[in-house]
C-alpha cells in the first residue's frame, strides 16, 4: 500500500492557484456522476486534481487545461467515506493494519476513541496510537474521552487516577476532539 505524506503547502498553494484559473490542473477527471453527498444528488461535474489533493468540482466540461484529462464516463465520483465514531483497537490491528483493511473500502477518515486503549496503558497507549497512525492513508482523528473509565478498572489498569493526566492531548496535533462523558467529568478537563 502506497502511504499518503501530509500535502505541502507548496502544493496547497498550486491546487489553490489551478482552482482559480490561474495555473492548469494536474489531472481533471471528466464525465464522470458526482455522489454529492451534501445535497443527496447525483450529478454531471468534473474534478480538477493538483498533486495529492482535489483542487475543484466544477460543472461538466467546464475546465480541460490540466497535464492529463481522464474520461471516466459512466463512472461515480464519490468522496471518501468518514466513521464518526470507532475504537480500532477492539479490531486487535495496529493502525498501519487497520487502515490496510477499510482505506481499499473506501474509508478515508476516523474519529478513533482511544479509552480501551487508556484503561490498559493510560497515557502511553494512547500517545502510541496517536504517533501511530500518523503518515497513514487513513486520517485517525482522536477523539479523547472526557474520562477514561480507569477509576473502576484498578486491578486491571495497575492503579486508580482521581485525574486522568490527558490534558497535554488538547493540541490539535494530538487530539481532534473531546469524546461523550463517562459518569464523571475530571476537573482537569
Amino acid at each position: 500500500m502506497h502511504w499518503v505524506s501530509q500535502i505541502s503547502q507548496a502544493t496547497r498553494l498550486r491546487a489553490s492557484e489551478a482552482a482559480q484559473g490561474k495555473r492548469p490542473f494536474d489531472l481533471v477527471l471528466t464525465g464522470g456522476t458526482l455522489v454529492d453527498v451534501v445535497t443527496g444528488e447525483l450529478r454531471p461535474a468534473d474534478v480538477g486534481v493538483v498533486g495529492e489533493m482535489i483542487a475543484s468540482v466544477h460543472s461538466a466540461g467546464s475546465r480541460k487545461d490540466a497535464s492529463h484529462v481522464l474520461d471516466v464516463s459512466g463512472q461515480y465520483i464519490c468522496p471518501g467515506f468518514i466513521d464518526t465514531h470507532v475504537h480500532f483497537e477492539s479490531s486487535h490491528l495496529l493502525p498501519v493494519n487497520y487502515a490496510s483493511q477499510v482505506v481499499p473500502q473506501g474509508t478515508t477518515t476516523i474519529f478513533y476513541d482511544p479509552h480501551e486503549l487508556a484503561n490498559v496503558l493510560g497515557l502511553p497507549g494512547v500517545m502510541y496510537a496517536i504517533e501511530a497512525s500518523r503518515n497513514l492513508p487513513l486520517r485517525f482523528l482522536c477523539a479523547v474521552s472526557v474520562q477514561p473509565q480507569i477509576q473502576r478498572l484498578p486491578a486491571v489498569a495497575g492503579g486508580r487516577s482521581s485525574r486522568p493526566p490527558f490534558a497535554c492531548l488538547r493540541s490539535p496535533h494530538r487530539a481532534s476532539s473531546v469524546g461523550r462523558p463517562r459518569r464523571r467529568v475530571p476537573q482537569c478537563l
